[in-house]
């Protein structure tokens, strides 16, 4: 993730990003990628530990992760407010916390009533497999890369 993110990041900067003027929408795009390139990178590792592949774990993931960086920040901004013994602003941010967090409370709990939630392998992949999956993908990114600094 550490290799990947700033890669796809890059690139999208370069062809996308920069177009949009709005912070928060670029952000919160900025966060849906960050979890799709977690997914992307977790992959060979779930099927070689587990022998699992956990479907529905992306969708909540690509909402978690925004839903989880919000609720930070509502909680660091509560935290201060309790320091700075701010009471009024104070229970409207933990009324708005405390609603996030039931609604993706609520959002987990009905996605696990799913069937078919994960697809379970019958053998072990080999490490050479995941290897491979991490050489193709840095080589896949640094070439799209090179192509993107060229094309700007």
């Amino acid at each position: 993730i550490v290799f990947i993110y700033p890669i796809v990041d890059e690139i999208l900067e370069k062809k996308f990003f920069y177009k949009i003027e709005h912070e928060i929408i670029k952000n919160t795009l900025k966060m849906i990628i960050l979890s799709f390139i977690i997914q992307i990178t977790s992959v060979p590792l779930f099927l070689y530990y587990f022998e699992k592949l956990p479907i529905f774990s992306f969708v909540i993931n690509v909402v978690g992760v925004p839903v989880g960086t919000l609720l930070i920040k509502f909680l660091f901004v509560i935290t201060l407010l309790n320091i700075l013994k701010i009471e009024i602003l104070n229970y409207i941010l933990i009324w708005i916390t405390e609603f996030i967090y039931n609604a993706f409370e609520g959002f987990i709990l009905i996605g696990s009533k799913i069937p078919l939630l994960q697809i379970n392998l019958n053998s072990k992949i080999s490490i050479i497999f995941v290897v491979i999956y991490y050489i193709i993908l840095m080589i896949f990114l640094k070439i799209s890369s090179i192509k993107i600094r060229f094309m700007v």
